[in-house]
């Protein structure tokens, strides 16, 4: 259940939260709409939500739309409103996949798996070039 849906369940708006929560209605948004990565967040405020909807800090981490891919084991983060796809290659620079929103969320995986099969041809396509100049 995302962040939104646990809201939803216990009759609270946004803005609501972010009243209980003594936060800024704009840094509530951008968490409950995946906009800041939860992991990211300073204890302090995970604790203040989770003290606001009831829940454990459980709960909370697995309302985090990126929990299942990294249950999955894609190395994925927010970063500026991007979501980020770390390789398993420890060389190769951390991929941005698209902005956040949504829609994008629904289809992260997808383009995580587009993105890591590009990776591959571009390998397999580097390793036949240098065997043909070779």
């Amino acid at each position: 259940m995302t962040l939104k849906e646990l809201c939803k369940s216990r009759h609270l708006t946004v803005k609501k939260l972010a009243n209980i929560c003594d936060m800024p209605y704009s840094t509530m948004n951008d968490i409950t709409n995946g906009k800041r990565d939860i992991l990211d967040l300073p204890l302090r405020t995970c604790l203040k939500i989770t003290y606001a909807l009831g829940i454990s800090l459980d709960q909370l981490i697995a309302s985090d739309p990126l929990e299942e891919l990294r249950s999955k084991g894609f190395n994925v983060y927010v970063k500026n409103h991007n979501y980020f796809f770390i390789p398993d290659d420890p060389e190769t620079e951390p991929i941005r996949i698209c902005k956040v929103n949504q829609l994008n969320t629904y289809f992260l995986e997808d383009m995580i798996r587009s993105k890591q099969l590009e990776m591959a041809r571009r390998k397999e396509a580097e390793k036949a070039w240098t065997q043909i100049t070779s």
